[in-house]
């Protein structure tokens, strides 16, 4: 674990090598002639591994000045003078360095492990006969001098490689290579003091710090590999090629890919192809270090091509040179996210809308009722001109004229109070079948000859309960709208049928889970945008010439249908003409023998 504060970094520096310092003096009996040089690596490496590089040269530094006794001649003294004691020092310095640099390899990265035991071991040798040519090459003078000097490096070494079994093997080795090259002489060959017992004491916490360092870092190891198989947010590895390397199960149910299939693609292939153009460019940007990461929500396709939004963080994986090694991808499904924000957009449009209607249809009612009682006056006084107006033709015209124009603006109202709900109504069950096949002739005379009438019903048709001078008028209505919407030439198309909606299955949300007769009224004209959509059911709203359309009569149809409980929709797209679908609740029972065979199709041009 690596120290955070400067001041308790380089203070554990110190307090190290104090503690070496110490420990050489409590074994200062055991060292013999050969002065205590022992722990000083294992103060080297604390400090490496605590503070980083900074603290240990200051604890290789101090170790120097403080073992002056080391390197200085005579023994004892601070000065270095002759040729051994440069080399003495020399020799310090290179065991140093490479303490220090294999220290901070454990301080970045996990202790390497061979797979082989054989090879382990067989490098655990190596680099002690490495470390014992190295010394008796380049320092022969200090045969019988520091006869471990150097050889800490070489356990320290092994055990990085191969574990704490190679490296305390590793220390074995270097006490017989040090007894036979450094040690030994003709009248004793081999020599094995206490130099060899404090040697293996500090090669024991060598390798205990290196078995420290390799723990925490499997510790940390394990814990990511759960965090990566559990996560609930997917993970992705890419490569600078955006090669996929590595995905966690949570991102392969997400695409619909086991992992070994999603390891051979790569990251446009997961991409809708609206989205990879964008993803790419950002890629590439990333990947140049223009940006340390990036954010961005774009579509993605899983195995089955089915499409969804994600949410991709992005950011680079750099190795030590600065080059980009790979890049680490969470992807979070906003899929359901969106659609839920979709579906509260429209449910709040529609109450917004289902708000101004009421409120409309207030206003409508109120004005109606009104207009009503002004009507009612104005066609009495027209009737009591008629009656006493005698042989004088011109005022029992005028007083006729009147009564015509209040009859027609009560038909207005009328259609005011259809919208708001308000009209009076004789309710009755009915069957929309038999009513649209009796009004067929009606019906095609309000149409142009060159607009051809298609009429579908179902003869077993449920019941409705409804008001049958209503539901004329709607087909009216809807007829003539169709007639203006088709100058030239078009079809009419009449439908009626059954229709269950149950919750998994509906279209249209507006609708709630039930048994429906369902009135179908198609045209072939010039349809409707979106923008005219949104007020087609409102009052003296129109599209039509001044003088042609009062703008009351797709709003009277939709307060006859709300009046009935039922619900009413429309599809329509400029060019591709309109569908009107009234959605009318089954009153429960169906009306037989209403017509011969299974559908009943009339055409009339």
């Amino acid at each position: 674990m690596r120290l955070h504060s400067p001041l308790l970094r380089y203070g554990a520096a110190v307090g190290a090598v104090f503690i070496a310092f110490l420990l050489n003096s409590a074994f200062a009996h055991s060292a013999g002639a050969d002065r205590p040089h022992f722990f000083l690596s294992v103060a080297i490496l604390a400090s490496v591994l605590l503070g980083g590089t900074g603290p240990a040269l200051l604890a290789t530094a101090l170790l120097a000045l403080g073992s002056s006794y080391l390197f200085g001649e005579p023994p004892g003294s601070s000065k270095v003078q002759s040729v051994q004691s440069v080399e003495r020092l020399v020799l310090f310095l290179l065991e140093a360095g490479a303490i220090i640099m294999v220290g901070r390899l454990l301080a970045t990265a996990p202790p390497k492990k061979a797979a082989s035991p054989l090879i382990r071991y067989g490098a655990a040798v190596l680099f002690v006969g490495l470390a014992v040519a190295l010394k008796v090459t380049l320092f022969p003078s200090l045969r019988g001098h520091l006869p471990f000097r150097f050889l800490n490096a070489a356990v320290l070494a092994g055990a990085w490689y191969g574990g704490v079994g190679p490296g305390l093997f590793a220390a074995v080795v270097s006490i017989f290579a040090a007894s036979w090259f450094f040690l030994a002489s003709p009248d004793a060959p081999w020599i094995v003091d206490a130099r060899g017992t404090l040697f293996g004491l500090e090669a024991t916490l060598l390798c205990l710090l290196v078995a420290d360092r390799g723990q925490g870092y499997r510790e940390i190891e394990n814990r990511l590999k759960r965090l990566f198989a559990e996560s609930p947010v997917g993970i992705l590895l890419a490569g600078p090629d955006m090669r996929i390397l590595l995905a966690n199960p949570a991102v392969c149910h997400l695409l619909a890919y086991d992992e070994p299939a999603l390891r051979e693609l790569k990251l446009p292939a997961i991409l809708h192809s609206d989205s990879r153009g964008r993803f790419t460019g950002s890629f590439q940007t990333l990947a140049q270090h223009t940006l340390s990461s990036i954010r961005m929500e774009e579509q993605f396709l899983t195995r089955t091509g089915q499409s969804g939004s994600a949410l991709f963080h992005c950011s680079l994986i750099d190795e030590a040179a600065g080059s980009p090694q790979a890049c680490l991808l969470l992807v979070e499904d906003m899929t359901q996210r969106r659609q839920t924000e979709q579906t509260s957009r429209e449910n709040e449009s529609r109450l917004r809308q289902a708000e101004k209607m009421e409120a409309i249809g207030l206003l409508a009612a109120g004005v109606a009722h009104d207009f009503n009682n002004l009507l009612a006056v104005m066609l009495g006084y027209s009737e009591q001109i008629r009656a006493s107006a005698g042989k004088d033709e011109l005022l029992r015209q005028n007083a006729a004229a009147i009564s015509e124009a209040a009859r027609r603006a009560t038909d207005l109202t009328s259609q005011l109070l259809a919208f708001s709900r308000r009209q009076p109504r004789h309710v009755q069950l009915l069957d929309l079948s038999a009513i649209v096949r009796s009004m067929t002739g009606l019906l095609r005379g309000l149409l142009a000859p060159n607009i051809e009438l298609t009429t579908t019903l179902d003869p077993e048709l449920d019941q409705v309960s409804a008001d049958r001078s209503q539901i004329e008028q709607i087909l009216v209505n809807l007829t003539t709208n169709a007639r203006d919407a088709m100058p030239h030439r078009g079809q009419v198309t009449i439908q009626t049928t059954i229709a269950e909606v149950r919750d998994e299955e509906t279209a249209t949300p507006d609708i709630p889970p039930g048994r429906y007769v369902v009135l179908r009224f198609s045209d072939t004209g010039h349809g409707i945008d979106k923008a005219t959509m949104a007020h087609i059911f409102e009052p003296f709203f129109t599209t039509k010439e001044r003088g042609r359309g009062t703008g009351l009569g797709l709003a009277s149809i939709y307060g006859i249908v709300k009046q009935c409980g039922g619900y009413i929709t429309v599809d329509s797209e400029p060019g591709r003409g309109t569908s009107f679908t009234i959605w009318l609740p089954s009153a429960g029972a169906a009306v037989m023998g209403s017509a011969q065979g299974d559908k009943t199709e009339l055409k009339s041009n």
